[in-house]
């Protein structure tokens, strides 16, 4: 396979020999409909890690070591200091990774279960008009496989499209996501490039007390044994009792912590058995964060603040390392499927809304102030949210504030306490100005529902994690 490193390279031979591979694409498809191999050869790892903050990685800054694995692949990639999901919960970010597209235009915005009935009410589906990532790099050919650890990313949502072999496991675990990778392996790198795309439910809730780890942060058990294991709903249920309780809120962050050193080791196994690494773009993400009573509540989707919204993303390139380790500009979830067709050497669908992240990766300077935006939708039209964040400042419209806005300052503020919308009227008016024109050039899609029935481990597992109505 031919070397990537000119993708890599902008401004220099390599970006116009990228440049030229990425118009024969289309010009083939034009002729052929699709391709019988794809330019550059390379394979492409996708991993989504459910629920995982990037603060709490210690290549993030972490002072505990949660992720020794994640770190080393940090240091031979580059890592985005600043990557924002578009939601803070999962559909809807996990659409917009396949998409390219925030949840206004991808429409999957909600996910709610009538347990009497057995039915998804609610929980849009990747409507077959939209481009996904599965499918583009099957039809510019790659083979294409995918393992779901969550029962919102499956057939019935969409969400198998494109891919050669597709497992949607329910809830699982990590340590059953390596088993159905390593069942796949005889048909991963059969000789044509392959796309793997891997979602790892831990750390989700419930928090479970993992081994050896959570000795090396708890040893105390009976500390951390009243919480561990809880569903969320539980949790909630308990509110009160955790904010009274002196450990309770450590405790949490002791469980979370282990299940995020679970979740790295296996990580580490199956990228150590990928076929082709010497030839493969490793990407590992989030679909959202974790609240722990930062605005004193916990879990996720309820909120676009930084600890529900921000996530780790981290790019290995094949090769010698990429010219820039860390990139401190923003950057969305809405990058990855434009990203991977540039180290493709693929020819991106029309309609994307995000943008390559190789040229930053390449050390080239970003393209200003970008906005990056997200949006919370699953509730009624009064209880949405919508955030536009442009440099340091970060806009909130119909984010529990009494005037149904919020403007921080994410340098001086960077827990969000202090809302400056009314000292800084002016800006957080141009913002929000430019939130509502983004919105008005980019109408509501209407997605059509799954609407499929569950069995009755699926309904099971839903209710325990507190999906049911």
């Amino acid at each position: 396979s031919p070397s990537l490193r000119g993708i890599w390279r902008s401004g220099r031979p390599g970006r116009r020999a990228f440049l030229s591979r990425a118009l024969l694409p289309a010009a083939a498809a034009l002729l052929a409909g699709c391709l019988r191999s794809a330019p550059t050869g390379c394979n492409v790892v996708l991993v989504t890690i459910d629920t995982l903050r990037a603060d709490h990685l210690s290549c993030y800054g972490y002072t505990r070591p949660t992720s020794p694995f994640i770190d080393s692949l940090a240091s031979k990639g580059t890592l985005f200091r600043r990557a924002s999901s578009t939601s803070p919960w999962t559909p809807p970010a996990l659409a917009s990774i396949f998409t390219s597209l925030h949840p206004r235009s991808h429409g999957v915005n909600r996910g709610y279960v009538d347990a009497a009935g057995g039915k998804v009410l609610g929980q849009e589906q990747l409507a077959p008009g939209l481009a996904v990532i599965a499918e583009h790099l099957a039809r510019n050919g790659y083979d294409t496989f995918g393992i779901s650890s969550n029962l919102h990313m499956t057939a019935a949502t969409g969400f198998s499209r494109g891919f050669l072999r597709f497992s949607g496991l329910g809830v699982g675990r990590a340590a059953a996501v390596n088993r159905v990778f390593r069942e796949l392996l005889p048909e991963i790198g059969g000789g044509r490039p392959y796309f793997l795309w891997i979602h790892y439910f831990d750390p989700h809730d419930p928090y479970f007390a993992c081994r050896p780890w959570i000795a090396n942060y708890n040893p105390a058990k009976a500390s951390w044994s009243r919480y561990a294991g809880k569903t969320m709903p539980k949790l909630l249920g308990m509110i009160d009792e955790i904010k009274s309780d002196p450990g309770a809120l450590s405790a949490l962050r002791d469980l979370y912590d282990s299940e995020i050193n679970y979740t790295d080791d296996h990580l580490r196994a199956l990228v150590e058995a990928l076929p082709g690494l010497d030839r493969t773009v490793l990407i590992v993400t989030s679909d959202h964060g974790e609240e722990f009573l930062e605005r004193g509540g916990l879990g996720h989707g309820s909120s676009l603040f930084e600890e529900q919204v921000r996530v780790p993303l981290i790019i290995v390139p094949p090769g010698a390392p990429p010219a820039v380790g860390e990139v401190a500009g923003a950057v969305s979830v809405v990058d990855i499927f434009p990203t991977i067709c540039a180290a493709a050497g693929v020819a991106p669908p029309a309609g994307l809304q995000g943008r390559s992240l190789l040229p930053l990766m390449d050390g080239a300077p970003p393209e200003g102030d970008r906005a990056i935006l997200a949006e919370l939708n699953r509730a009624g039209p009064d209880r949405r949210q919508a955030s536009l964040r442009r440099g340091d400042w970060k806009f909130v419209r119909g984010a529990g504030e009494a005037d149904g806005c919020a403007l921080y300052d994410l340098v001086r503020d960077p827990e969000e306490k202090r809302n400056l919308a009314r000292e800084e009227a002016s800006r957080a008016a141009r913002m929000e100005g430019e939130l509502e024109e983004w919105r008005k050039a980019h109408p509501a899609f209407a997605a059509p529902p799954s609407g499929g029935p569950l069995g009755e481990r699926e309904t099971k597992q839903l209710r325990s994690l507190g999906y049911l109505n």
